[in-house]
């Protein structure tokens, strides 16, 4: 059973247009997030909030369904990891606006951070293709696990690389966890959500939106331990997370 202070966390990561950040810094300055869900207008102008955030915070903590999201928790078998708790990926601390919640389907192991991302384009050669599905076969059946966000073209592959050698593969998606995205890989992630994992930082009725893939991109590159790009053009997001692990 989630704890009250869960449960604040949740519906402070539901309310539009409040990020992680400035939750944080709400959670730093009222010591918990249930004190954050209780502080009144006057109290968020005190810490030097813009205007707008606070009107945004006020007026949206009120019109958001915390019980629809955890009915849509409960509905899909998601577990909720916060930051402060032990299971919480390792790796994933380190990076720049770390997630303070995940949503998970599967179980998180205790090593995910002896991972590899193997990402490229979304439209391969059938060289692409075989080679992608090569490399996570060989990887996995050395023991490492392959994360990416599970698009079409090389990231597919190499989740079905990873799946036909035994090995355990990590979907990072860019929206919320009651979406399958791309429908087309449909098959694909709920044999996923069977034996690998899927993750995401957004609340489960988040749609995929093309504004969350730059921002997922940084957890698959703080998840891994490197990041192996196969056929990409040159201004890719396959290339923007590249140059994300290199700055670790």
């Amino acid at each position: 059973m989630l704890s009250n202070e869960v449960k604040s966390l949740i519906h402070l990561n539901i309310i539009p247009g409040i990020g992680s950040q400035t939750v944080r810094t709400l959670i730093n300055a009222f010591g918990s997030a249930e004190q954050v869900l209780g502080a009144q207008k006057s109290d968020l102008k005190a810490l030097g909030l813009a205007s707008d955030i606070c009107q945004k915070f006020i007026s949206g903590k009120s019109s958001v369904s915390v019980e629809q999201e955890l009915e849509l928790i409960e509905k899909f078998d998601c577990q909720v990891v916060t930051i402060d708790d032990a299971m919480y990926p390792q790796p994933l601390r380190q990076i720049c606006d770390p997630p303070l919640i995940l949503y998970v389907r599967g179980v998180l192991p205790q090593n995910i951070g002896y991972s590899l991302a193997v990402v490229g384009s979304r439209r391969p050669t059938r060289f692409g293709e075989r080679l992608s599905y090569d490399i996570a076969c060989a990887l996995t059946r050395s023991g490492w696990k392959i994360v990416n966000g599970g698009l079409d073209g090389v990231d597919a592959c190499a989740h079905q690389g990873a799946l036909d050698s035994g090995g355990r593969t990590v979907v990072i998606m860019g929206c919320g966890l009651s979406f399958f995205y791309p429908m087309s890989n449909e098959q694909l992630f709920e044999k996923i959500a069977t034996s690998g994992i899927l993750l995401s930082e957004y609340p489960m009725a988040m749609p995929p939106l093309g504004a969350n893939i730059p921002r997922r991109n940084r957890l698959i590159s703080g998840l891994t331990l490197g990041v192996v790009v196969v056929e990409a053009t040159e201004r890719s997001g396959s290339f923007v997370t590249a140059r994300l692990a290199t700055r670790r």
